[in-house]
């Protein structure tokens, strides 16, 4: 992203973070350098990600709000996931109960069923095809981390209607007295 910045504010901003930051993360974050240029050896600063954000956030013009603005959003959007996902995590004891409930003597085919029924409706393949479609190989116990925030969100929302329907089952289960 250009900001369009003297290189003596960018080279203050650098020296003014090593002087008010930790010798470790000023050391990680901006790697003094030097280039060459017609004969002639002149400093530089190397930026890491993290070196440019904290440059860049210091910045005031339009383009710097806009850097900021969109840094902010993404954040956002990381910590719904990451919410999403420890949401989703959280159901899945309630689903493993209700589905041993469910039925008298659970195979692990029951469990499979479900979840691929609910990966069939959110995402229109069972959790294998997926893995296929995305390129994702190795022991993958969980496609969770891979999906976007509104599947997860649906998934959870599925899970839980799953659940209920479930518990519905094991109690006609009782009421015709075939439960345990």
């Amino acid at each position: 992203m250009k900001f369009e910045k003297r290189i003596f504010w960018v080279v203050a901003f650098a020296l003014f973070f090593a002087v008010h930051s930790s010798v470790e993360s000023s050391a990680a974050n901006f790697i003094e350098s030097q280039y060459k240029d017609r004969g002639k050896f002149y400093p530089e600063f190397l930026l890491t990600k993290d070196g440019f954000s904290y440059i860049a956030m210091g910045f005031t013009d339009k383009k710097a709000a806009a850097f900021k603005i969109a840094y902010i959003e993404r954040f956002n959007l990381v910590e719904a996931f990451i919410n999403a996902l420890h949401a989703a995590k959280l159901e899945h004891p309630a689903f493993t109960e209700a589905v041993m409930l469910a039925h008298p003597e659970p195979k692990t085919y029951h469990f499979s069923n479900e979840t691929d029924m609910i990966n069939r409706i959110v995402l229109g393949m069972f959790a294998k095809q997926f893995k296929e479609t995305r390129g994702l190989q190795g022991d993958i116990p969980s496609i969770r981390p891979y999906l976007a925030t509104d599947e997860i969100h649906t998934i959870k929302t599925l899970q839980r209607a799953d659940i209920g329907m479930l518990n519905a089952l094991y109690a006609k289960y009782i009421d015709d007295g075939i439960g345990r």
